[in-house]
């Protein structure tokens, strides 16, 4: 009698990280519209632009972590084979994006210290 709760659980889960995502989509486009606005009156727009990244970075790696949750209770709901594989699978693809984003964030993060440094 399990099954159905996990199931409807980690849907709810897996809403709430697409949530994120369109969430987090819709702040980045309003904040990049704005930034191209002020592009018309020269302003200098490389950190802004540099924020929106690590903005962005930020809410997909912490969608994935709730994908990557929704896909552990999935299986956990179903532990057929190929339903371990697929978990296994995807959270490869998931950690290395993951792992990559975070890698790309991080540089971001010390370019904007040591500029703040000079």
């Amino acid at each position: 009698m399990l099954h159905p709760f996990l199931f409807t659980f980690s849907s709810y889960i897996e809403l709430f990280g697409i949530l994120i995502l369109i969430y987090g989509s819709f702040k980045i486009a309003f904040r990049y519209f704005i930034i191209e606005f002020e592009s018309f009156r020269k302003k200098n727009l490389t950190e802004k632009m540099q924020d929106i990244r690590y903005e962005i970075g930020i809410y997909i790696l912490f969608a994935l972590d709730f994908l990557i949750i929704a896909d552990i209770i999935m299986t956990i709901s179903d532990p057929t084979q190929d339903e371990m594989i697929k978990l296994g699978v995807m959270i490869i693809i998931r950690t290395m994006i993951g792992y990559f984003l975070s890698k790309e964030i991080e540089g971001i993060h010390q370019f904007e210290k040591m500029k703040k440094e000079k």
